[in-house]
């Protein structure tokens, strides 16, 4: 370092390039050891580490035959050669001719050539940001948030010309606490790209009549696409096209109608959300056979997630979805806080019947098979079934009475799922949720009449006889755990099934009433069938078993994720979760990818148990089913 040069600089403005370097670099020996030090080693110590690094990753991959982890570092290798050659490239034109100029090179000769090879090392810091934002995978995904995010809270609902950004921004702000969530699009072609995407989701779409025209055709008959509003400023002209589409709710020109109509709709479509699903377990029909299978393999999903160890960590992961999918919603962000504060185990049915988040959430996964939030949700669904189970153990135990117990369920249900019920009377039926019923049938009652009958929707109640003689699935009497005591609630265990006895029409009180009868566990079928699955997962309960099941489902990608969380684990885990990325990408017919973790399952369980244990026997066997 010098601090305090012998020369001074003096600057000729007529020449190209002034200033370039400080005045005592023109001396030979100074600018030779600057050149050498700052430029030359430091350029080949670069180099040299970068080659030598990478050589040190391809021996290692071929020494122990470890594809799957090259590709782990591999991203790692790209970035650093990619930094490396971009700092050699624009730097070594520069060396070299300095290098040359101490060496006697002529100014006549060099002169031009320092200039371009000087203005080349600016690219360095230039280009940098680039290269880095084009290697690392994450990076680019992180980018694409910010940028969705940005557009998120810059669309409008409508165009720029039809109503001011401010009034946009407004109506998203109390369309938010309403609508769970919300995302915004300024393109049609954008906005039907993405809504296409969606299989499992019911979509509400808010358009302005200029995107409206061009999207509603196009979009209306898709079967996840469940209504439409149009927001305008005249709602004379756009009631000439709206009225050829049955699923636009109406044409509003004010926001408080707007919203009002929106809140009233959504209360329907919640109210369908919150009714559980139905699956008919039956031995009549062939076409059903594939429902039966996937209704046991769910159910054997949920009893390993049931029985699973949870982590100190579990609740943290949920808390983070609920926060990011609610990030706008004033009022549930605060039901978030309170739950991250407050919840214990022990109060996990009063958060369950609590009008919250979390209540919809964990209903919609059930409903939809969403894997992905169940697994987010396991703690809190196995401390739901603790209570009700430690409950039902206590009626059985201390209670003398065994009448028959008379509940009632009412809730909304499609056409479809009605008719499925009217042809299975003497078969199984299964509400793929923990299933609240109450004492009273006026309750029940109240929350069919909350929403109208439509001509997709019906009306129904479920009258369910519980014997406490049989050996049924569990429930319990929640009024004393409920968040609303005065219900009389019935909380009946995960999964249960229920026998159907009758299914009739009460045209008086416009609606359908079934009774149906809690089936004992000994009662249906399809019992055997169930424990021989049980029996080729085995009595783990960790991310293997749930793997296995998913891909018995035809779930091969989900299964994928639960076995790529157990690479992080112990070895001889990561093996078994390779065999299990193997068998999954073997059913996906991606031989090439199956035969690589195969492969790797294969030389850790070798590593680790000896080539003549059973469990490398069967990755042998895996390989050659490829074959």
């Amino acid at each position: 370092m010098i601090l305090f040069p012998s020369c001074s600089n003096s600057f000729d403005y007529t020449l190209p390039v002034c200033g370039a370097m400080p005045c005592y670099l023109l001396d030979p020996v100074i600018g030779m050891w600057d050149m050498m030090v700052h430029g030359c080693l430091s350029s080949l110590i670069i180099a040299i580490f970068s080659i030598g690094l990478l050589i040190r990753i391809i021996v290692r991959r071929w020494q122990f035959h470890r594809s799957i982890h090259w590709r782990k570092h591999r991203k790692m290798a790209i970035q650093m050669l990619s930094i490396t050659v971009l700092y050699l490239v624009f730097n070594i034109p520069m060396l070299v001719i300095t290098i040359a100029r101490l060496c006697g090179l002529p100014d006549s000769v060099s002169a031009v050539p320092q200039q371009i090879a000087l203005f080349l090392t600016y690219f360095v810091p230039l280009l940098l940001p680039f290269v880095c934002f084009s290697t690392l995978p994450e990076l680019r995904r992180e980018m694409k948030t910010i940028v969705g995010f940005y557009h998120t809270h810059r669309a409008t609902v409508g165009t720029a010309t039809e109503r001011t950004l401010q009034d946009n921004i407004e109506t998203q702000k109390e369309l938010r606490q309403v609508i769970n969530h919300l995302r915004t699009f300024d393109q049609s072609d954008e906005c039907e790209q993405y809504l296409r995407q969606i299989t499992k989701e019911k979509v509400v779409l808010i358009v302005s009549s200029s995107l409206g025209r061009q999207i509603v055709p196009r979009l209306h008959d898709l079967p996840h696409f469940s209504a439409c509003y149009v927001f305008c400023q005249d709602e004379k002209t756009n009631d000439l096209w709206t009225n050829q589409y049955n699923k636009v709710n109406g044409v509003f020109t004010e926001r408080a109608k707007l919203i009002d109509q929106i809140s009233k709709d959504q209360i329907v479509r919640s109210k369908i959300d919150d009714g559980a699903s139905i699956s008919i377990i039956t031995s009549s029909s062939q076409s059903l056979q594939v429902r039966n299978a996937i209704f046991l393999w769910f159910q054997l999903f949920i009893e390993v997630l049931l029985r699973m160890h949870h982590k100190s960590n579990d609740r943290k992961e949920l808390l983070n979805i609920c926060k990011l999918s609610y990030k706008d919603n004033v009022k549930e962000i605060k039901t978030i806080d309170e739950f991250e504060n407050n919840y214990k185990a022990e109060n996990a049915i009063w958060w369950y019947t609590r009008e919250s988040c979390f209540y919809r959430m964990m209903n919609k996964a059930l409903r939809v098979q969403d894997f992905d939030m169940l697994f987010a949700l396991r703690f809190f669904i196995t401390d739901i079934a603790k209570q009700i189970k430690s409950e039902h153990e206590k009626f059985i135990r201390t209670s003398d009475d065994r009448n028959i117990i008379h509940v009632y369920r009412g809730q909304l249900i499609e056409n479809d799922e009605l008719e499925l019920i009217k042809k299975s009377i003497g078969e199984f039926v299964s509400m793929n949720s923990f299933l609240s019923a109450s004492r009273k049938r006026s309750t029940a009652l109240r929350f069919t009449r909350i929403t109208r009958r439509t001509n997709n929707l019906q009306s129904i109640i479920f009258e369910i006889k519980i014997d406490p003689r049989l050996q049924t699935k569990a429930f319990a009497n929640i009024s004393q755990m409920s968040y609303c005591q005065k219900e009389d609630e019935v909380l009946i265990m995960l999964g249960a099934l229920f026998r159907i006895e009758e299914v009739n029409e009460d045209k008086e009180e416009r609606m359908w009433v079934a009774r149906v009868l809690l089936a004992s566990e000994d009662d249906y079928h399809l019992k055997e069938t169930f424990s021989y699955m049980k029996s080729t997962i085995g009595d783990d309960t960790d991310l293997d078993s749930l793997g296995k099941i998913l891909i018995e489902m035809g779930e091969y990608e989900q299964a994928q994720k639960y076995y790529r969380r157990m690479l992080d684990e112990i070895q001889l885990a990561s093996g078994t979760a390779e065999l299990g990325l193997g068998r999954a990408y073997g059913r996906c017919k991606k031989v090439d990818e199956s035969l690589e973790h195969l492969k790797e399952a294969l030389h850790i369980r070798q590593r680790l148990l000896g080539p003549n244990h059973a469990d490398v026997g069967a990755c042998y066997s895996s390989i050659g089913a490829l074959h």
